[in-house]
């Protein structure tokens, strides 16, 4: 018989998720994109700013959900290693 998982493994296991899908979903080019972004002023970025900033929230809700419905059913995160097209 296995012992019950506590709250702080389960949380420990939908963060490792959440990280793993939230870097698939938006590289980290892209964050760093939007981080430069906020520091420019002026109305003509804005627009390009909000739609990218929308596009990284989503990501990262649907990121979370994701995880979420991984770990509650006991899926365990493996780190996936891409072989480059020869």
């Amino acid at each position: 018989m296995t012992r019950p998982v506590t709250v702080f493994e389960r949380v420990g296991e939908w963060k490792a998720a959440f990280d793993a899908i939230r870097e698939e979903l938006t590289p980290t080019a892209m964050r760093t994109i939007l981080a430069e972004m906020s520091e420019v002023e002026g109305v003509a970025q804005l627009s390009s700013y909000m739609s990218l900033a929308r596009n990284v929230m989503a990501n990262d809700r649907c990121a979370a959900t994701v995880a979420a419905m991984l770990t509650a059913t006991g899926i365990k995160p493996v780190p996936v290693e891409y072989e480059e097209p020869t």
